[in-house]
Formats: C-alpha cells, sequence, structure tokens
C-alpha cells in the first residue's frame, strides 16, 4: 500500500481550474523551473528607475525677490547670491514658513527648559548652604548665651522641648561639624585677644613700674662709660637681647647691613658675635672682629668657629676702639679697611663721636673693593667706595617716648650698660661723616645708616684730620670729671661683689653635687 505523499503528483499548471478557465495552454515543458527561469529573465530585462541626486544645498526660506521670480535662492546674508548678481542694494527680506519658524519655536523651548533646569538645581543647592549656616548661627548664638549666663553668674535659660531624633542627613553632619569648628575657633581668638590684653596691660605696669623706680634711684651722668657692665653680663648677654631683639626685628636689620660687607672687614665693638652668621664670605678678603672686653671675644670667637670652622683669614683683637687699629691681614700700615661694621655700639663707648671719628680714620682711602673668595683669590674686581655700616638705637620722633627714655636710661645703662636715649643724629653731626643712606624705624628709635669719609678727610688732609681725632681722644680720657670718678669706684665695687656672689653660688653647688655622690 502506498502512503499518502506517493499518492500526491506534483503541479503542472494543467491540473489548475484557473488556468484551464482563462484559456491558457501549458507545455509540458513549463515545468516549474523553466517556469521560474522565465519570470527572472523577464524581471531582469525591465528598465531600472532612475535614482535623483541630493541637492547641493538646502534653503529651508528664499528672499522675497527670488520667491516672486520663482527662482533659487541660497538664503545667503544680508543678500543672497542672485541679488548680489542683479546688484540690489538692499539688504534680502526674508519672511518665515509656518514650519520653519515652528521649528525655531520648539528649539526655543527645548533650551528654555535645561535653563530652567540648570536654575532649580542651583536653587536647591543655595538652600542646603543655607541650612548649614543657620545651623552654625543658632550653635554660635547658643554658645554666646551659655557663655554669657557663666560670665554673669546667672541661671541658665531652659533648654527648648527637643525635636523627635531624625535620621541625621549628609548636610547636616557637615552642619555639625562646621558649627563645631566655628565654635573651637571663635573661643581660640577670644581666648588669643585676652591674653595679649592681659600681657599689653602687665607690659605697660611693669615699664611704669621700672621708670618710677629708675627715676627715684640717683642718677649716674649722661656720658659715663658702663661699658664695664659688659665683662659681668658676657656670659648671659644673648639669652637676655634675643627674645627683645626677635620681637622688634633686629634680626632682620642686621642680616639686611651685614649683606653689604665687602673687602677687608673690621667689626668693632663686636660683643658676643650676633652677627657672625650674616656675612658673605664670598665677598669678603679678611675680617677682624675687635672688643674692648675680653669675655665677649671669646664667646664671639667660639661662636665664629662653630659657624664658620673653614675660614682661616679672621682675626679677634681685644682692645678699645678708641685706639689705634691694625691694619687688615696681609696688609701694610697705611693701608685701611674697605668695610667697618658697628651695630648697637654707639649706645655703650665713651665720646661716641670721637669713635666714629677714629673708626672712618682706619677706612681704605683707595675708592676700591676687591671680591675675593673664602681663599682669598681675588676673581673680579668691583669699584665699591669704603664705607661704615652702623645699625644703632636712640632717640625718638616724639618727645613722649623721649621722656620716657630720659626716665627709664639710667637704670638700664647701669644693667646692661647701654644708654638707649643718646642722639644718633647729634653724634653723626658731630663726628663729620658724610651720610650716604639713612632709615629709622621703631618710632624713630632705631637708624640703619651708610656713612663715608667727608672730604676735608680726603686727599692730603686725611692725615691732619686724623691727628685732630687722636688728640681730641686723649683730652677725653685725661680729664675724667670728679662725678665720673666717684661712679667709676662705685662700678668696679659693684662688679666685685657680682664676682665674689657668683664664685660662692659655684661652690655651693658644687658641695650640693659632693654631698649627693656621697649619700647612700
Amino acid at each position: 500500500m502506498a502512503s499518502p505523499s506517493s499518492s500526491r503528483q506534483p503541479w503542472t499548471g494543467a491540473n489548475d481550474p484557473f488556468i484551464v478557465a482563462s484559456g491558457a495552454m501549458v507545455s509540458k515543458s513549463n515545468s516549474p523551473e523553466v517556469y521560474q527561469n522565465e519570470g527572472s529573465a523577464s524581471e531582469s530585462s525591465a528598465p531600472e528607475p532612475k535614482k535623483r541626486q541630493p541637492p547641493r544645498s538646502i534653503t529651508l526660506n528664499a528672499c522675497t525677490n527670488c520667491k516672486k521670480a520663482r527662482t533659487k535662492c541660497d538664503g545667503g546674508r544680508p543678500n543672497c547670491a542672485r541679488c548680489i548678481t542683479r546688484q540690489v542694494h538692499e539688504p534680502c527680506e526674508y519672511v518665515l514658513h509656518t514650519k520653519a519658524a515652528k521649528e525655531e519655536m520648539m528649539s526655543a523651548i527645548r533650551q528654555l527648559q535645561e535653563e530652567i533646569r540648570q536654575l532649580r538645581q542651583q536653587n536647591k543647592t543655595l538652600s542646603e548652604r543655607n541650612d548649614i549656616l543657620e545651623t552654625i548661627l543658632q550653635s554660635l548664638k547658643d554658645d554666646t548665651q551659655r557663655q554669657e549666663t557663666g560670665m554673669l553668674g546667672g541661671r541658665p535659660r531652659t533648654a527648648r522641648p527637643s525635636k523627635p531624633d531624625q535620621p541625621f542627613s549628609p548636610a547636616a553632619k557637615g552642619a555639625a561639624r562646621l558649627a563645631a569648628g566655628a565654635t573651637t575657633e571663635l573661643l581660640r581668638r577670644r581666648k588669643f585677644i585676652i591674653g595679649g590684653c592681659g600681657l599689653l596691660v602687665g607690659f605697660i605696669a611693669y615699664y611704669h613700674i621700672s621708670v618710677r623706680r629708675s627715676a627715684s634711684q640717683d642718677v649716674a651722668p649722661q656720658d659715663f662709660d658702663f661699658s664695664t657692665r659688659y665683662n659681668a653680663t658676657a656670659s648671659t648677654f644673648d639669652y637676655d637681647v634675643d627674645r627683645t631683639e626677635w620681637m622688634y626685628g633686629f634680626t632682620k636689620l642686621r642680616k639686611k647691613l651685614i649683606q653689604k660687607a665687602h673687602g677687608n672687614v673690621l667689626e668693632a665693638a663686636v660683643g658676643t658675635g650676633r652677627n657672625s652668621e650674616f656675612y658673605n664670605l664670598n665677598h669678603i678678603s679678611s675680617i677682624s672682629l675687635q672688643d674692648q672686653s675680653k669675655e665677649m671675644v671669646e664667646i664671639a670667637k667660639a661662636k665664629w668657629r662653630n659657624i664658620h670652622p673653614e675660614y682661616e683669614h679672621c682675626r679677634f683683637i681685644t682692645g678699645s676702639a678708641l685706639e689705634r687699629l691694625p691694619p687688615p691681614l696681609g696688609r701694610a700700615e697705611d693701608e685701611g679697611y674697605d668695610t667697618i661694621v658697628a651695630t648697637i655700639s654707639l649706645c655703650s663707648t665713651l665720646g661716641p663721636s670721637l669713635f666714629l671719628r677714629n673708626l672712618a680714620g682706619h677706612l681704605s682711602h683707595r675708592n676700591m673693593a676687591t671680591q675675593a673668595s673664602a681663599s682669598g683669590a681675588s676673581d673680579s674686581k668691583e669699584s665699591l667706595p669704603a664705607r661704615i655700616l652702623l645699625l644703632e638705637h636712640g632717640r625718638s620722633y616724639f618727645s613722649w617716648l623721649n621722656k620716657s627714655l630720659d626716665k627709664s636710661a639710667p637704670a638700664h645703662a647701669k644693667k646692661y650698660g647701654c644708654w638707649w636715649n643718646r642722639d644718633i643724629g647729634k653724634i653723626i653731626e658731630d663726628s663729620g661723616l658724610e651720610i650716604i643712606s639713612c632709615q629709622r624705624k621703631h618710632f624713630g628709635t632705631t637708624w640703619s645708616l651708610e656713612l663715608g669719609l667727608p672730604v676735608e678727610a680726603k686727599g692730603e688732609n686725611r692725615q691732619q684730620w686724623l691727628e685732630d681725632t687722636r688728640q681730641k681722644i686723649a683730652e677725653l680720657q685725661a680729664g675724667a670729671k670728679p662725678e665720673h670718678v666717684v661712679w667709676r669706684a662705685r662700678m668696679r665695687a659693684e662688679d666685685e661683689v657680682d664676682r665674689r656672689t657668683k664664685e660662692l653660688d659655684a661652690w655651693r653647688r658644687e658641695q650640693r653635687e659632693k654631698m649627693k655622690k656621697h649619700d647612700p
């Protein structure tokens, strides 16, 4: 028995009633394959439709002139190409179509919507910041109220009922941290202001008491030489003046002035060597450090060797700057120094104007200074005049401050060996030196100067000028006043008492150490 699939006959078109009714005859050769081939041949022989080329440029709107002429318009502004060709001088006028106007309107709407979205975002951010600032302000108000209540000794105000606990947002947490930081900073500033005012009041009271006490004591002559006090205060001098000089900016003034030193340098009244760290050794050929206090010279020597251990062109001189000073290292007797430095020295010397004249007499008469390296080998020469670099303190611009300085000057000079009420301008005028530059600070009490030789001390008159200076110095040292003799004897006695007191204290410390060693 044959399967159902084998009984089916392939379609030939002859058994199709629609084709038979229409009278179409299909031959045996018209198999499905042949029919398909014929159909494909007919399709390939049909002509292909032409594709439309896209326009080179599309103009959404034409000007009114081109619309009237019914011609193409390139949309150029202010004139299109056709109007330019026809020499139309008036600008083209464009009237929007409904479709183009709608597109422009929709674009404007979308732009406005974007701006509204950005403004809403900014408004949200500002609102969060405003909440943070309100929290900080409320916290500061509460802290202020608590402090005022504590200061006045009153009862604290009744606290407002707190709101139920709510989870803190990040903005609220940040506000709390900012409020705590702002409160701490406010308290710190208040403590600083109150502490500063207290220190100022204490300083004024201490200064007033010191002035009254010094005014009630016996007053030494204004021209008395207290420089011997430096032998007793040499060991504690740096500790006593470090804080004061830093507070008033003396350290910066020293550094700025000492950087100008060049060539062969002499520092008169070197003290404990407070300028040693500021010298630029690349511009210095040799340096001589002088002071009349042997104890201070030893301290300055140790300090210099600690700061500049490899520098060899240095020497230390113990003696008065009113005497004849030796020439620079490796130089002849008639040669002088290119730079002479004196800082805080006029206040503690006898005859300060003669002190300056004697220093000026040791300046080099040649208007040339050699810049040398630390080894002493000169690399290049530069025309630099010989100078005296001076940093001093003295009288002020203001009379009220000068009165205070005058009242407290004797006690200060007796303790530190320094007369801080001397008129620096008058001293320089009496010396006859030429002022090259001058700068005053701290109400005019601090002087920073550069001095040079006057005209009468140059050339052939230089030797006569030096002889006159040395004669005046000899007269000053020989003509001791009676009150000076009394005060000098008194100072010797006080120095002897101080020396013995220190020896006794040292002996007591030594005995205590021995007792500690013997105790079990």
